[in-house]
């Protein structure tokens, strides 16, 4: 069986099934058909890029038959994105000319990297996951960068080919969909079907697949928002990345994260028995226009507390873009977590923890934001 018919195969599969696709079944030795074709066999991002781009570009032209759209019909995102490495201090990020690199359509990544962590937008889906730094020294081929990009990349990738709502995309190819394991009471309707919680099982299936071709160990944490028909916000949630749904100057509902202690999160990848299934799962009702949704690594939410973001983006008004509240709160982020005095979120877990850890935490950032909209035209 050839890569291209494989591949589509294993893309109209249940999601029952293609959770037990493994990167060391014999079938993933088929990506080395598209690995050849790039001018550096040796570099596991080309080889990524080729399956992401070139293999899967013939899905995307058998899915548009369907009639599917990738796009909510009644809501949409105004987006921004912006982050920093833990390298780069707040006087270097401060200086005129500092920018966020934009993604090169000639190159195929559809996630931004900002050290370890990895951020995603789209005009209806927002996302960000953070590679755990434990991982860096264990071995030469250690990577966890290369999981929260690859991830991020394959939910954007995933939404571009099927759309947010993955049970219709397989209706309308006649397979029966087949409902995720019921989520906590106390986060959603546990008879409900939860859309992003199936893009991510298949995000993480390739990124599962990708890093074993490419001979990667790691993980990350995640953590995706995906707008639906119903004017709901559908949110998977592994680790300790947060969101905010800001409205009318108060914080309308945020996250909470999963850890197993303190400073160690949920994280998908390398050795973790965690996977989509176990994910946590929200469902918040009724978004509106001119709500705006904050999705930020740990880096930003161990030094900010919810409340600080809420007042930033109040500061800036209603009139704001995203752009600039990106901006803005990953800003406020590096700087307190250079403050040696402040008592953030991250000194406040520790002594819940009986540890001690004083002042900001430096990290790697990375922040999204999405201003809900109902004009295409804006």
């Amino acid at each position: 069986m050839d890569l291209h018919r494989w591949l589509i195969t294993y893309w109209r599969l249940s999601p029952s099934f293609r959770t037990c696709v493994h990167p060391t079944t014999p079938s993933t030795r088929l990506f080395k058909t598209t690995a050849a074709r790039t001018s550096n066999p040796n570099c596991w991002n080309r080889r990524l890029l080729a399956f992401s781009t070139t293999a899967l570009s013939y899905k995307v032209t058998t899915s548009s038959s369907t009639g599917q759209s990738s796009r909510t019909a009644n809501l949409l995102f105004q987006y921004g994105v912006y982050g920093f490495s833990k390298h780069v201090n707040y006087q270097q990020a401060s200086k005129e000319g500092y920018r966020v690199q934009e993604l090169d359509p000639k190159v195929g990544w559809l996630a931004y990297r900002f050290g370890e962590d990895a951020a995603f937008v789209r005009d209806n889906a927002l996302g960000v996951a953070d590679g755990v730094g434990g991982w860096n020294g264990m071995a030469p081929n250690a990577d966890p960068a290369a999981f929260s990009r690859t991830l991020m990349h394959f939910f954007s990738k995933e939404i571009e080919i099927n759309g947010t709502n993955p049970y219709k995309s397989q209706e309308s190819q006649r397979a029966p969909p087949t409902p995720p394991p019921s989520p906590p009471p106390s986060h959603s309707d546990s008879t409900e079907q939860h859309p992003a919680q199936a893009i991510l099982q298949r995000a993480f299936d390739g990124m599962t697949i990708a890093m074993a071709r490419a001979n990667k160990i790691g993980s990350t944490t995640a953590l995706a928002a995906v707008l639906q028909d119903d004017m709901s916000l559908s949110i998977v949630h592994v680790g300790d990345c947060a969101l905010l749904v800001l409205r009318d100057n108060s914080v309308l509902f945020e996250t909470k994260e999963q850890t197993y202690s303190f400073n160690f999160p949920y994280q998908l990848g390398t050795n973790s028995e965690t996977t989509p299934k176990g994910a946590v799962l929200y469902k918040v009702p009724n978004i509106q226009k001119g709500d705006v949704i904050v999705v930020g690594s740990d880096g930003v939410f161990d030094n900010l507390f919810p409340e600080d973001v809420n007042e930033l983006v109040k500061e800036l008004g209603k009139d704001a873009g995203p752009s600039e509240l990106a901006k803005r709160i990953a800003m406020e982020a590096k700087r307190t977590s250079e403050d040696r005095f402040r008592r953030g979120p991250f000194q406040k877990g520790a002594e819940e923890a009986g540890k001690f850890f004083q002042g900001g935490k430096v990290d790697d950032i990375a922040v999204v934001v999405g201003k809900v909209i109902n004009d295409r035209s804006n």
